[in-house]
């Protein structure tokens, strides 16, 4: 007795299943669907395979130079401007934009110069104590650009210098009193 294709409780003959028509567009729009989905999932995966591919040519192209051997060569070479023949060079520094060079020698000159053509840019004396000689030099870390001198006398006479590019170039230099 409660079979579904009987009529329904308000007595009108109508099923519930869809027409042999609307069957038919279903079906179409289903099947488009599902091989809309399987193409672009089919790209989506092949898509994936070809950006982990290009990933690992990325790295094995930065990671080969580290498989091939160093090669220096020089690019130009010059007498260190600023460096008098009776004088000793103590240290010998570039600057962070590789621009500028600087050298220091053992009476107390700090001269900058020019790294493409040796061209002498400015030059800074390091002032003595009187009597003293000096004894010993040092610089701090790369980043801070300071440096010192110390004389006989156990005196220190300290220093930083620093650029602003194109022109600038400021060397402040402190002294014991």
């Amino acid at each position: 007795m409660n079979d579904m294709s009987q009529l329904s409780s308000s007595g009108q003959g109508r099923s519930l299943l869809p027409s042999p028509e609307q069957r038919e567009r279903l079906r179409r729009k289903r099947a488009f669907r599902d091989n809309a989905s399987r193409y672009g999932i089919g790209a989506a995966g092949i898509g994936v395979v070809i950006a982990l591919g290009m990933i690992f040519v990325y790295l094995f192209s930065e990671v080969m130079p580290l498989f091939k051997s160093a090669q220096v060569s020089t690019q130009q070479t010059y007498a260190i401007p600023g460096v008098a023949s009776d004088e000793r060079l103590e240290h010998l520094t570039i600057d962070r934009h590789d621009t500028l060079g600087a050298s220091f020698t053992d009476t107390g000159r700090i001269t900058f110069f020019d790294l493409e053509g040796g061209d002498l840019r400015a030059s800074f004396d390091m002032s003595r104590p009187e009597g003293a000689t000096r004894s010993a030099f040092a610089t701090a870390f790369a980043t801070t650009r300071a440096f010192a001198y110390g004389y006989d006398n156990g005196v220190i006479s300290s220093g930083r210098w620093s650029t602003r590019l194109p022109t600038r170039i400021t060397c402040a230099i402190s002294n014991p009193s």
